[in-house]
């Protein structure tokens, strides 16, 4: 109902949906995120999808299905984060980070720009941006941090080419 409301007002240019497409007790099944996936696609105005914690972090929860949280983040970067473009009946083109081919997992992370504005997209989930307090490496925490710093800092700078007014 949200987006049916905002896509009533012809002046909206996009919608960014901040992540959690279920709550934390619904499983994280695939066919939910497709029939979640078909609300957000029919979106008049172009949307952008950030992930949230409920859609892959606690995904590992027993209410959530016990799903591996870092294949079900997977499973949305092959699935929801395909396209060059937003969702949406209008769609705007989108730049990927996975189109460094150093950070090309990280399909999620995103960057558009709107007239003299550079918009970014990033994944951090709460809470606190998915570390894990267990012993040894954290490895799929401290590859993100280092990737959502790597796509701020392109951003900034493609706005500094772009004499964007803002980031």
């Amino acid at each position: 109902r949200p987006i049916a409301s905002i896509s009533r007002d012809p002046h909206i240019a996009f919608i960014v949906y901040d992540g959690n497409l279920k709550s934390a007790d619904e499983p994280c099944r695939d066919s939910l995120f497709e029939a979640r996936e078909a609300l957000l696609q029919a979106s008049k105005p172009a949307l952008v999808f950030i992930p949230g914690q409920h859609d892959w972090a606690d995904c590992g929860t027993p209410a959530a299905g016990g799903f591996d949280p870092v294949e079900r983040l997977d499973q949305l970067r092959q699935t929801l984060f395909t396209d060059a473009s937003s969702m949406g009946q209008n769609p705007l083109p989108l730049a990927r980070e996975s189109e460094v081919s150093r950070f090309r997992t990280y399909r999620e992370n995103v960057r558009w720009q709107l007239g003299d504005t550079v918009f970014v997209g990033l994944n951090v989930p709460s809470p606190n941006n998915h570390y894990l307090t267990a012993g040894g490496r954290n490895g799929e925490f401290e590859d993100r941090v280092i990737a959502n710093s790597f796509w701020l800092d392109h951003a900034a700078e493609y706005a500094k080419r772009r004499d964007a007014k803002a980031v």
